[in-house]
């Protein structure tokens, strides 16, 4: 009896998806909370340059992890959401590697590729996980995936909103410069981003422990 490729794709891609988002987070944090602190400007490129190894880092692994996604058969079939996820991290992933090795400051436009790339990839990765969850029956886990695609497809609608209201609005200014300016603009922009990440965790979180209690008869016979 084969194994199916669906459970195995999540058996071995959602641990992946842990490492790398474990690798993310401080490749983002430490230096949005450091930098207001930080005077000292070799300290502050330093943070910074290691801050983009930990991500690079974390970055390929979350490439990986949707390579095994992407490869994952329902009914015989690669999942288009899966695939497109992993096509867009790739290009998060290229974006990450020529911010860094360029040496040039990172413009408004590139962060912005970046940030996009990622969003659109996740929210392949939750409309695949959906599809494979249901082919296994798990109709338990459905909701936080559900909650985590409706929150990045929110944070990319609003992206690209605040990015025209700025270049309508302030076109001499970046958007982030733009956001700073405004009322509560910071905190407020850095919950909106953090939020759907958040969401993800909860439902990487919730699956993993799903997929370490359950074991097809197909796994118990070839074990």
């Amino acid at each position: 009896m084969a194994r199916e490729s669906h459970r195995q794709a999540m058996r071995s891609g959602l641990p992946l998806v842990v490492v790398a988002l474990i690798l993310l987070t401080p490749s983002i944090a430490v230096p949005a909370c450091a930098g207001p602190w930080l005077s000292d400007g070799a300290a502050s490129a330093w943070i910074a340059r290691a801050a983009w190894g930990v991500g690079a880092f974390g970055s390929g692994m979350m490439l990986f992890a949707l390579l095994v996604f992407a490869r994952a058969k329902i009914d015989g079939r690669s999942s288009p959401s899966l695939v497109a996820a992993f096509a867009a991290w790739t290009v998060e992933f290229a974006l990450r590697l020529y911010s860094g090795s360029s040496g040039a400051p990172r413009s408004d436009t590139l962060v912005l590729g970046e940030v996009c790339a990622a969003t659109v990839a996740m929210l392949g990765l939750c409309g695949g996980m959906l599809a494979l969850l249901r082919r296994s029956q798990a109709l338990r886990e459905l909701g936080p995936w559900h909650l985590a695609r409706l929150a990045f497809a929110l944070f990319l609608v609003a992206l690209v909103g605040v990015r025209l209201l700025a270049r309508w609005i302030a076109p001499e200014l970046g958007t982030w410069e733009w956001t700073l300016s405004l009322p509560f603009g910071a905190p407020l922009a850095w919950l909106a981003f953090f939020a759907p990440w958040v969401a993800l965790v909860h439902a990487v979180r919730r699956s993993v422990r799903w997929i370490a209690r359950k074991q097809s008869v197909a796994e118990i016979l070839t074990s």
